[in-house]
């Protein structure tokens, strides 16, 4: 989330595209990752000793070569442990399933550090990510939530929710906004959420004070 003194917020995906018109999107996820991890360590002595953080990676940040040289530099800086961190890779790596995508993947994962998948469907795309055996978690895509009322929906999610629990992975629903999607989705077997049914996007300094107002001792963020 960025705010401008003069425009104030900044739409999230506009910012992306202008940093990749511009050619410094790496560059502006390396800086994401290191103020990530610099906060991470800030919470750390108020959640509990299973918390883990997730990092947004698009594909040309992943499958750069210098990517994880990086990524080990600052979590280290940090002294953090690589399996508290959980690479969320984004939604267009469903489209890069080579070989080099999946050795990049292994190496990652190798290390120690977790891999979710974002956005997933029962598409086929999703299924060949799935299939290079890296993924410890899953995230349901946003428009499933969105039409989670009709039954096919419904069909759908509960189709997932058996695959991932065959394959070992953390299914976690992305956009849930009322207490009835998440009643529904708890119906169907999922248990972990993430939406403005418990918080918008806020930084650092108010997920300090809500943490430790509400007592609250999450294991993700």
């Amino acid at each position: 989330r960025l705010y401008h003194p003069d425009y104030g917020k900044i739409y999230p995906p506009f910012a992306i595209k202008i940093a990749q018109e511009c050619g410094f999107e790496k560059e502006l996820e390396y800086e994401i990752w290191k103020v990530a991890l610099k906060d991470f360590t800030e919470i750390l002595p108020i959640v509990s000793e299973n918390f883990t953080i997730s990092i947004n990676t698009s594909v040309a940040c992943l499958l750069n070569e210098k990517f994880v040289e990086k990524i080990c530099q600052l979590t280290d800086m940090c002294q953090l442990k690589y399996d508290k961190i959980i690479v969320e890779v984004t939604e267009e790596m469903r489209c890069v399933v080579d070989e080099s995508a999946k050795q990049k993947l292994s190496q990652i994962k190798n290390l120690g550090f977790k891999l979710s998948v974002d956005d997933f469907t029962a598409g086929n795309t999703s299924m060949k990510t799935l299939q290079t055996g890296t993924f410890c978690e899953a995230k349901l895509d946003g428009s499933l939530i969105n039409d989670i009322s009709t039954q096919s929906t419904k069909n759908i999610i509960s189709s997932i929710v058996n695959l991932s629990k065959s394959m070992n992975l953390r299914l976690v629903a992305e956009y849930v906004q009322t207490e009835e999607e998440r009643r529904i989705l708890e119906s169907l077997g999922v248990n972990i959420y993430q939406g403005w049914l418990f918080s918008k996007a806020i930084p650092i300094e108010e997920l300090r004070s809500y943490l430790t107002l509400k007592s609250i001792k999450p294991n993700k963020i």
